[in-house]
């Protein structure tokens, strides 16, 4: 026989007080989690994305910055360039301060001809492909920029090459990373939902409520895969 402090504890556990409070966790944990496993994992990150033929090999770097005159090292990605084709991607950081809304892209770090077939800027559910001719402005030892057919064509008259990129990268972050909180936020309500039809599911079959530290045990391994996969995923991609 259940004695009466039983009772009324089991009818705290079966109180629709208790599945809020249930379902707001869910929602808080589930959504912290898929926006860190997106901002941190591969398939959230923001870049710059540029596809061409070199005639030389080298290091090619992209400068992030708030105004033409504020590029720095530290605000920069590097990327190594060989003879041929390559398909750069320079991706944006913000806590390094490498989203701005000034880019100036260092072609190469030696002469060389270059056809660029593609510039795009990419990031979570987010994809803007711009004409080259249009968004290189040679800026430093740089030749005017030609079009042949659908590349264009530059050569740089040094070790020290510049362009300027007129692409707006800080509004098209600020879409990405919207686009990310939104993910985040459907997945959150994805996960109180299912958690709120399982804890229903255990009134209506008479189980109450799950073992005790069953809720912290899931958070940690949950947790621990996440971070699994999001160290998976860019050794993959680095692969």
């Amino acid at each position: 026989m259940m004695s009466t402090a039983q009772a009324v504890s089991t009818r705290r556990r079966l109180s629709p007080g208790v599945l809020v409070i249930r379902m707001l966790a869910l929602f808080s944990v589930s959504g912290s989690l898929v926006f860190c496993f997106l901002v941190l994992s591969p398939l959230g990150a923001f870049r710059v994305e540029i596809a061409l033929d070199s005639s030389a090999s080298g290091t090619s770097q992209m400068f992030f910055a708030t105004s033409e005159s504020d590029f720095s090292e530290d605000r920069s990605r590097s990327q190594r360039v060989v003879v041929g084709s390559n398909q750069l991607a320079f991706v944006g950081n913000p806590i390094r301060e490498t989203v701005g809304s000034s880019l100036r892209w260092d072609p190469l770090d030696e002469p060389a001809m270059m056809e660029i077939a593609s510039v795009e800027v990419r990031g979570f559910l987010l994809g803007e492909k711009y004409d080259p001719a249009e968004v290189l402005r040679p800026s430093l030892d740089v030749s005017e920029v030609l079009t042949d057919g659908n590349v264009a064509m530059i050569q740089t008259l040094s070790n020290d090459g510049q362009m300027i990129v007129d692409v707006d990268v800080e509004s098209l972050y600020r879409g990405h990373i919207f686009a990310i909180i939104a993910a985040s936020l459907i997945g959150g309500l994805v996960a109180s939902l299912a958690g709120a039809w399982v804890w229903l599911a255990g009134r209506r079959s008479g189980r109450s409520s799950m073992p005790a530290g069953l809720d912290w045990r899931a958070f940690v391994v949950v947790a621990l895969g996440t971070s699994i996969v999001i160290s998976l995923t860019w050794g993959l991609v680095a692969s």
